[in-house]
């Protein structure tokens, strides 16, 4: 089950969420309506655009961020917890020092490959919300698919492509800093 967005392709699912948050049939609203909420109109109002969008996103990211723990979690000795247990520690401070702490680089090689999944991730804005309601759902890269492919303007799309570019940059080294992953790797 875990891996079930992997197993479909983008363009299938997207679609599915598409109608999964419809107002007038889809499945989010029905699960709403069991609850006593209103029905709410998902992909009109900007904030409940960009929640529909970090939810359509966060599923589809389940199954890499799912691996990636998994393996770092996997790869803690178990002995830590068993001395830890021995030294009278309690779950919050099993997870705080000894998980917490193993688990910090591949929670920054998680950031670091979710910010560059979202912020290149085209597709879901484009299908979901085009973008709208008006602009309020656009990002850099649908602007670039915009520039390019709507208007012709080809140099401004690769501009902006050169900036997308800088931007993740800076944001990957600053994480892989955070997240200690060179110091491991040097």
């Amino acid at each position: 089950m875990l891996l079930v967005p992997w197993a479909f392709p983008a363009y299938i699912s997207l679609v599915i969420w598409y109608g999964m948050w419809n107002y007038e049939y889809g499945i989010v609203n029905k699960f709403l309506g069991l609850l006593g909420i209103p029905p709410i109109n998902w992909l009109t109002f900007t904030n409940t655009a960009w929640a529909a969008l970090i939810l359509t996103n966060l599923w589809l990211s389940f199954p890499y961020y799912t691996a990636v723990f998994l393996s770092s979690l996997q790869s803690i000795p178990i002995e830590l917890y068993d001395i830890a247990v021995v030294d009278g520690a309690n779950a919050w401070h099993k997870f705080r020092y000894i998980t917490l702490p193993l688990m910090r680089s591949a929670i920054a090689f998680v950031s670091v490959g979710g910010f560059v999944f979202t912020w290149n991730n085209f597709y879901p804005i484009y299908i979901l919300t085009s973008g709208g309601p008006g602009i309020s759902t656009d990002i850099l890269i649908v602007y670039t698919y915009q520039e390019a492919f709507s208007y012709g303007y080809y140099n401004i799309a690769a501009a902006y492509s050169v900036i997308s570019t800088i931007i993740l940059a800076i944001m990957a080294i600053l994480m892989l800093r955070v997240g200690r992953v060179l110091e491991a790797i040097t």
